[in-house]
Order: C-alpha cells, then sequence, then structure tokens
C-alpha cells in the first residue's frame, strides 16, 4: 500500500499524529498539514490519494471550503473528520459530496475500513465514468438522430449529435405520441413498424418523406431494434442528398446514353475521316504525276502560241489544248484542296465584308427565283484565309444549294461567333477550345437522304448525271476548310433542306497586321542565267523554253547530285536556282541546304506538284524565294522569277 499516499490535515497535533502512526502501520504513505490553505497546496504538489480533513480548521477556511477548492480541479476522494455534528455544517459538507464521515475519536478499526471503501468507491466510479464516457463518445460518433419509443408510439427519450437534426424542439415531442408529432400517413407508419418489430423482433427498415417551410421535402431513413421491454430504438437518418445523389445518377445514366448516341455519330465522323485522309493521300499522288504532264502541255501550247510562224489557222486548236489544260489544272488543283496539299496563300481577311461583296456577286448568277438572304450577328469577323480558296468554298456551296432547288427557295448566309468553352461538347471531334468564327450556308431544298449524306466530301463522289458535275466540289470544300485548320458539318432533311456549318479560327482585332500589296505584272529577263533542276524530261524541257522565251539563259541538272555540280562550275554566272522539290537521290530541301554551304546567299525558287504541308513549309522555306505549283502557267513563271532577282 506505501504507493497509495494520504493526506491527513488536521489542526490538533496529537490527533494528527495518531491516525500518521495508524496509517503508517497500515503501509499508507501518510502526511500531515494543519490547515486548509496548506491543504490545498499539497493537494497540487503531490496529489495524494485520498484525504482525510478535520472540518473545523483554525485559519481562514474551514475544511469543507478547503475540500471545495480542492474538488473543484482534482478528482481526489475525502473522508471528513468531525467531533462536531451541527447540521449546517453536515449540510455544506454534502455538497461536496465526500465518501466518509468519522466521529472524533477516530478508532483504527473504523478508519482503515473507511479508507479501503473510499478507495473501492472511488475505484468504481472512475470505471464508471470511463464507461459512460466511451458511450458517450460512441454515441457522438454515430452521426444519426435516436429516439427511444414505448408500445404505444411514445417519445421516451432522444439523442442528437446536432441540434439542428431536430425539427421540433425536445418539449414538443417528450411524452408525447407520434400521431401528436408527425404527419398522419408517416405517424401510422411508424405505429405499424413498432408493432412489427416488438412481434417478430427484426428490425424494421422505412423511409418517409417530410416538409418543412425552409428547407422543403426532406426524406429519412429509419431503423427500427428493440431496446427493452415494450420499447424501441430508432435511428433516423437523412437521406435527402442520397436521394439527389440518385436522382442525378439517373440523369447522368440518360445523358450518358445520350452521349454514346453522340459517340457512335462522332465515331461515324472519325471513320469517315480517316478514309477521307487515305483518299486524299492517294489523290495528291495522282496529282504530283498530271500536274508535271501538264506542266509539258501547257507550256509548249503556250509557246506554240507565242511564235510568229506559227499559222493563224492552228491558233484555235492550240486555245483548245491551253483552255483544256487549264481545266485539267483546275480538276488538279481541287484534288489538292481535299488533299490538303495545295499551296494556299492566307491574308487577314474581314469575312463580313467578304460575305456582303459575294452575296452581291452570287446575286448576279444565282437564278432570280432563289432568294439570298444576309444573316450578320454584331461582332468582329476577322480570319487567316486563303482569299481564292475562301471564294472557292462560297460558290461551290452556293451552285450546290442553287442545284438542290430547281424550282426556286432561298439561301441563307449566315455569319456568327462561336465560343467553345473547355468543358463543352465540342460540334466537331478534335476541334480544341477557343474563338471561333461560324459560317453557314442554308437552303430550302430537296435535302440529302441518310445513306448518301455520309459520302458527301468524298471525292469523285456525285448524285448528278454524268457530264453535269465530277463529283469533287464538296471534296473540295472540306479540304480547303481542313487547310485552314477549321471544321465543316452538315445537317440535312429531306425535303426540307440542307445547312453547312463552317467553323474557322477567328483572329483577335488587336492581332490584325496591315495587308502588303503584291505586284501581279509579268517582267521579262535581262539576259541572266538560270539554273532549272528537274527529273521530269518534258517538264524540264517545256520549263526551259519558257525561261528562254522570258530572255533567260538556262543551265539543265537532272537531279540534285548533278545541280551541285553546275552549281560549282558555273557558280559566278547562275543567278537563279528553280529546282522541283520531290526528285530521287537529292530532294529540293536536300538541295537548297547544300546550295547554302556553297553560297548563303543564293536565290532559289521551289517548284512542286505534290508539296509539304504547311508546317514542314515554315519550316523550310527559310531564305527560299518562292513556290511555284504545278502545272506552272507562263505568268505565274515569268512573275516568281522576276520577284526573285530584284
Amino acid at each position: 500500500m506505501a504507493d497509495k499516499q494520504i493526506l491527513i490535515v488536521e489542526d490538533e497535533g496529537i490527533i494528527a499524529a495518531q491516525i500518521q502512526d495508524i496509517l503508517t502501520s497500515s503501509g499508507y504513505d501518510a502526511l500531515t498539514v494543519s490547515s486548509g490553505e496548506e491543504a490545498i497546496q499539497q493537494a497540487a504538489k503531490t496529489g495524494p490519494n485520498l484525504i482525510l480533513m478535520d472540518v473545523s480548521l483554525a485559519g481562514e477556511i474551514d475544511g469543507v471550503e478547503a475540500v471545495e477548492q480542492i474538488r473543484a480541479s482534482f478528482d481526489i476522494p475525502v473522508i471528513y473528520l468531525t467531533a462536531y455534528t451541527g447540521t449546517s455544517l453536515l449540510q455544506r459538507a454534502k455538497m461536496t459530496e465526500p465518501y466518509s464521515y468519522l466521529i472524533k475519536p477516530i478508532k483504527k478499526r473504523e478508519l482503515l475500513a473507511a479508507i479501503e471503501m473510499a478507495f473501492y468507491k472511488h475505484q468504481a466510479e472512475r470505471k464508471l465514468k470511463e464507461s459512460e464516457a466511451k458511450g458517450r463518445a460512441i454515441l457522438d460518433a454515430v452521426p444519426d438522430l435516436m429516439f427511444r419509443l414505448s408500445q404505444d408510439g411514445e417519445y421516451l427519450d432522444f439523442h442528437a449529435p446536432k441540434p439542428d437534426q431536430l425539427f421540433v424542439q425536445p418539449d414538443d415531442f417528450l411524452g408525447k405520441r407520434v400521431e401528436e408529432v408527425l404527419p398522419v400517413g408517416v405517424a401510422g407508419k411508424f405505429q405499424r413498424h413498432i408493432q412489427e418489430t416488438l412481434n417478430s423482433g427484426q428490425m424494421q427498415i422505412f423511409e418517409y418523406q417530410l416538409h418543412f417551410p425552409d428547407k422543403g421535402n426532406q426524406h429519412y431513413e429509419s431503423r427500427m431494434v428493440i431496446s427493452g421491454k415494450n420499447e424501441v430504438l430508432v435511428i433516423v437518418r437523412n437521406i435527402t442528398e442520397r436521394k439527389q445523389t440518385e436522382e442525378a445518377l439517373r440523369e447522368s445514366n440518360r445523358l450518358l446514353q445520350e452521349t454514346l448516341v453522340e459517340l457512335e455519330g462522332t465515331q461515324e465522323q472519325i471513320l469517315q475521316q480517316e478514309r477521307m485522309a487515305a483518299v486524299g493521300q492517294l489523290a495528291a499522288g495522282i496529282a504530283h504525276d498530271f500536274n508535271n504532264i501538264l506542266t509539258s502541255i501547257l507550256g509548249f501550247a503556250v509557246l506554240l502560241q507565242r511564235r510568229s510562224d506559227m499559222p493563224e489557222s492552228a491558233q484555235p486548236d492550240l486555245n483548245h489544248i491551253v483552255q483544256q489544260g487549264q481545266r485539267a489544272a483546275h480538276l488538279v488543283r481541287q484534288i489538292l484542296d481535299f488533299s490538303r496539299k495545295s499551296i494556299h496563300h492566307p491574308q487577314q481577311l474581314n469575312l463580313e465584308l467578304f460575305l456582303k461583296e459575294t452575296t452581291r456577286f452570287l446575286g448576279r448568277t444565282i437564278p432570280e427565283n432563289i432568294n439570298i438572304l444576309l444573316e450578320i450577328e454584331p461582332g468582329d469577323y476577322w480570319v487567316n484565309v486563303d482569299l481564292t480558296q475562301l471564294q472557292q468554298v462560297a460558290t461551290n456551296l452556293a451552285v450546290n444549294a442553287r442545284d438542290a432547288m430547281p424550282t426556286g427557295g432561298e439561301l441563307t448566309l449566315r455569319l456568327s461567333r462561336f465560343t467553345l468553352q473547355s468543358n463543352q461538347q465540342p460540334p466537331y471531334p478534335e476541334m480544341p477550345p477557343g474563338e471561333w468564327v461560324l459560317f453557314s450556308a442554308m437552303d430550302t431544298g430537296t435535302g440529302i437522304p441518310d445513306e448518301i449524306l455520309p459520302h458527301i466530301f468524298d471525292p469523285f463522289f456525285t448524285t448528278k448525271e454524268v457530264g453535269q458535275g465530277v463529283g469533287l466540289g464538296l471534296a473540295q470544300v472540306y479540304g480547303i476548310v481542313r487547310q485552314h485548320e477549321g471544321y465543316i458539318d452538315v445537317k440535312s432533311q429531306v425535303e426540307k433542306g440542307t445547312t453547312f456549318f463552317i467553323y474557322l479560327p477567328a483572329l483577335a482585332v488587336a492581332n490584325l497586321l496591315p495587308k502588303a500589296e503584291i505586284p501581279v505584272e509579268m517582267f521579262r529577263g535581262y539576259g541572266q542565267t538560270v539554273l532549272l533542276v528537274e527529273d521530269e524530261p518534258a517538264v524540264l524541257a517545256a520549263t526551259k523554253a519558257m525561261l528562254e522565251h522570258l530572255n533567260y539563259q538556262v543551265l539543265t541538272a537532272t537531279n540534285g547530285q548533278k545541280a551541285l555540280s553546275v552549281y560549282a562550275e558555273h557558280k559566278n554566272e547562275i543567278a537563279l536556282v528553280l529546282a522541283d522539290m520531290i526528285m530521287p537521290k537529292m530532294d529540293g530541301v536536300d538541295l537548297f541546304e547544300a546550295l547554302q554551304v556553297q553560297d548563303h546567299d543564293i536565290k532559289v525558287v521551289m517548284m512542286t506538284g505534290y508539296p509539304l504541308g504547311q508546317d514542314s513549309l515554315q519550316t523550310f522555306t527559310k531564305g527560299i524565294e518562292g513556290w511555284l505549283s504545278k502545272p506552272i502557267e507562263f505568268q505565274q513563271l515569268a512573275q516568281a522569277v522576276s520577284q526573285a532577282l530584284r
């Protein structure tokens, strides 16, 4: 027992010594003080396991007041020692909840028994408090509202972790029956489940709904179990959020089903896009070979036209050859536009002004029974486009609409701004967020059947009679739009009409640059020497003849390696190198880089019937004076060479 310390508070020294001897001999560690003030100090200093306190002490505070102060701060059991049994003093002592009273003179047996009972009682109380604390902690950890109900539905008790969980004050429901507190339908449900719980012994789970003026409808789930004889415990949980989540999930599932339908359409668009890309690649390869052939045909035909000894009777035939060659060149250009391989010259353009001018032009060319409407929403409509190609787009769409309205109708051209947010579903797969200019062309024509709609952008696909079209118009529109990093979509209903939607990246007004004037007149040479590099003999011969007709001296090479040898021999004579882009052994870019090693200021103009994409062009054209797209026309050749030599 030496580990148990007992503090003796007694102002009579003899009594204190007697008690200390008893305790020491019984194995306790006993300390003595003689005043209430000393007792308070010693309790704080050593924290004794028990205090034997004389009720009547000399000094400013008596034993009862000393115990009040000690018990206010420390959980220490107290046994009072007294020779005085006055009523008022005993009443004060009771308020401090002592563990026992011992009447002086103190008897050893009674003292030791009282001490042991005090220790036992204090330990039991401590365990009870710990158990209650654990129980309270468990209850507090449960977020749900709890009620105890009698067999008749009377509210006996409750537990509410949060006060706002109670929809009425405790005084308004404790002691009352459920039908006095809840709506009739909900109260009846409670009464039925109380009886089912008590009769079956099984937990009952049920849901109900309550309406509140400030919160609206709230959903609840109650779990009811037996908690004692003829009473049940009800655990109530607010499941409004769960119900809302379930509803949101149902809505999400509905939207998911709609999205899956949209994705199926998107997948079809992507497959169509991939199919068209493959066809475009093939078409571009064919166009390259055609351009070489046409360069030779047109070049020699134009030279024959310019010969002074050519009979006048041959001129109509030559004109026919040139016209048909230019028509073939136009078809090749359409193919290249579709495959996005054509060279284009973008410039900053106000689409509003362009569309107004286009509408005036179409008004003079479209039949009078077709009414053209122009709708432009307020805003800025600057884009970076190739003017010639955009005119081709507008013309092709107008012609397509005209053919769809043989008996007349309306063609509505509309211009608006469109902002695609990062969290929005784009109208076209892979379309990035940002600012877009939306140009749409809507007709009231015959419409396009569903089975035909997926193929309208395919090259050479047409539903027109033989001789009325080759099926490249819409394919060209598609290629031009995609080459401008834009997107095109179409919606159509049979007998109601068709609408084409074209999205082009919008330019910020602050980023606009002044437009440069480009000279277009043709110039002749002054005997300068041009190194012509071309692997196709017919193209080489035709281009050489045109250059010589323009008063240039021409040296030739059939590939890049031979060109390097010729240039090394005639470096001081050669003013310009005119080279094909695609050649065996060494292509035009490799040739250009090799020539720059010999002469950093070398002037080079590239020719191509199958040019690189725009990103590659920007990478490789630093230092290149210009580009010529095959088939090369006489005037374009004269202009390009003249400008490069300035």
